[in-house]
């Protein structure tokens, strides 16, 4: 190949060429770079775009079993307040039995004490201020259970 004079015999034509040549090298070797280190940043960002996603995988899965938990104890809750209504319910009628046997009792209690008088020969009147019972019951007492 035939080169120009100046080309031929300049010795700043083989320094230019050499800086060209670098330059060309040095512009080769940060594009490798720059691509080598935008492959690793891309893998590096789907390394935490994956776990990422695990985590919050696991945080939906943490929140549903929360919400299942909250749900659970609601029904939990629910039956409670129905239970609790319904021993509410059984206290009150067993305190309306309780007061319907004590008003028996003291009823019975007063005709027990009217009838030991009537057997210890009282009369009508003392059976009636003792008791609170009427005349016509006191009688009745006496006549049925005087001695």
């Amino acid at each position: 190949m035939v080169l120009p004079y100046a080309a031929t015999d300049t010795f700043s034509f083989f320094i230019l060429l050499i800086l060209f040549s670098l330059i060309v090298i040095g512009f080769g070797i940060i594009i490798y770079l720059n691509i080598s280190f935008i492959k690793n940043q891309k893998t590096t960002f789907e390394t935490m775009n994956s776990d990422n996603l695990k985590l919050i995988s696991e945080l939906k899965e943490r929140v549903d079993a929360l919400g299942l938990m909250f749900s659970k104890t609601m029904d939990n809750l629910n039956d409670f307040k129905l239970t609790k209504a319904s021993h509410d319910n059984l206290i009150k009628d067993m305190k309306s039995e309780i007061t319907r046997i004590a008003d028996g009792i003291s009823g019975q209690d007063i005709m027990t004490k009217a009838i030991e008088l009537a057997r210890s020969d009282a009369n009508v009147e003392q059976i009636m201020s003792s008791t609170g019972l009427s005349k016509s019951d006191a009688e009745a007492i006496i006549k049925f259970h005087k001695n």
